[in-house]
């Protein structure tokens, strides 16, 4: 392709200025390349690991650290708009070495991304085994890149892979999400910090996400906590499947029954039930109360399901199996109560959304 004067202009050259890619998401120049290989100047080019090192290719894709990646252009352009663009250009029919490297045929296109972030992209598009994304660190770049070379299908993988991390480094990942704009990951990212604490862990992406950001996640917690705290007043047991429960009697521990053992533990207070059109009425025991107390300790700070789970019953499970009627009913009961209580935990604040300007 000739410019203006007639010239001949080199592949990354005519590429930036026809591709309209001036503004920011076109990065891969020849002068970012050059600037991290005099970074770099011990390194030699060398070519990536199977399947990237094929002779069959037709471009190559020289990463920052100096990693050639040979693929193949149809690949790269099913993937990404981006390349399909790049691809589809003419290419210049005399081309000036200074400007555009050629290796053994295939040209050569410098990027700004590293080894590892490439060959993770490429394994995605490629029908080739995954590399698995396990921190952030490795996380984040993938997702810079993907964003510019704005490569759809090859984000879907990375947003799932994006979610596992999310699970466990709630807050990494919400800011992250934030400052690359990905609002879906944003509020996921949220809704996985419910079972984690906020208040001593140090976010390094915090540094790059306003004081509002960071309050509006505080709000949106404080408004998971009210949501789920009605739970915890045992006013409401409507969603308890209707079966018999050790910690509810239909009784009182003074109304004698033949052949019906008498209860050691303290009894609670009254609760009512809706079954099958019916409200009935229940006494409960003490202890069943005390969990319901640390129960709500453990929502007001970590509003989860998977909080109230991993608290456990140890402690009602101990005071109850003083009761010989309790004793030998109070571990399954109460492990399948939890798992009740915690569903709605998590369907209570379900109903609440992360406000995002």
């Amino acid at each position: 392709m000739r410019d203006n004067n007639g010239h001949v202009r080199a592949f990354p050259t005519y590429l930036k200025e026809a591709s309209g890619l001036d503004s920011g998401l076109w990065h891969v120049t020849k002068s970012a390349v050059d600037d991290s290989a005099a970074e770099s100047a011990e390194l030699k080019v060398r070519d990536a690991s199977p399947p990237f090192n094929k002779l069959t290719a037709d471009v190559i894709l020289r990463s920052s650290d100096l990693v050639d990646f040979h693929v193949r252009k149809a690949i790269l352009a099913e993937a990404s708009p981006f390349f399909d663009v790049m691809f589809h250009m003419p290419q210049p029919s005399a081309p000036k070495l200074e400007d555009t490297d050629y290796k053994n045929g295939p040209p050569v296109i410098p990027m700004t991304e590293d080894s590892r972030t490439l060959d993770i992209i490429l394994r995605i598009c490629y029908p080739v085994q995954q590399v698995e994304i396990r921190d952030v660190e490795t996380l984040r770049p993938v997702l810079e890149a993907v964003l510019k070379y704005d490569m759809d299908s090859v984000m879907e993988v990375v947003k799932s892979q994006m979610r596992i991390i999310a699970a466990e480094v709630p807050l990494r990942i919400y800011a992250l999400a934030l400052v690359l704009g990905l609002n879906e990951e944003v509020r996921f990212a949220a809704r996985c910090s419910l079972a984690h604490s906020v208040q001593t862990v140090r976010v390094p992406e915090f540094e790059e996400i306003t004081a509002a950001a960071y309050c509006r996640l505080l709000d949106y917690r404080k408004r998971c906590s009210d949501a789920a705290e009605p739970l915890a007043s045992g006013k409401n047991l409507d969603w308890l499947p209707n079966r018999q429960w050790i910690f509810l009697s239909s009784s009182r521990n003074n109304a004698r029954r033949p052949g019906v053992p008498e209860h050691s533990c303290s009894e609670g207070d009254i609760v009512t039930v809706q079954n099958n059109l019916m409200r009935t009425t229940h006494y409960t025991r003490q202890w069943w109360w005390d969990h319901l107390s640390s129960i709500q300790q453990v929502t007001d700070e970590t509003p989860s399901g998977k909080a109230v789970i991993e608290a456990g019953v140890d402690e009602a499970v101990r005071v109850a199996s003083s009761c010989r009627v309790c004793a030998p009913l109070v571990g399954q009961d109460m492990r399948a109560f939890v798992d009740l209580y915690a569903a709605e935990v998590d369907k209570a604040v379900s109903q609440i959304e992360l406000e995002i300007p």
